[in-house]
């Protein structure tokens, strides 16, 4: 489920999406990462941080 809770003049959305396990959404986060802010919860932001940090040390 996805709801729109926040619509700003200058096109930008504050959305809240519910989902039962956190691989449910990571490849639509990645692929939005530059677009985006994570907000909440902290530990799927540590979760992201830490697959980012595992891509930059195998460059």
């Amino acid at each position: 489920m996805q709801k729109i809770l926040k619509k700003q003049k200058n096109g930008e959305i504050l959305v809240e999406t519910c989902i039962s396990n956190y691989r449910e959404i990571i490849p639509t986060v990645l692929s939005w990462l530059e677009h985006i802010t994570l907000v909440e919860p902290e530990d799927f932001k540590t979760l992201i941080k830490d697959i980012l940090g595992q891509a930059i040390r195998r460059l």
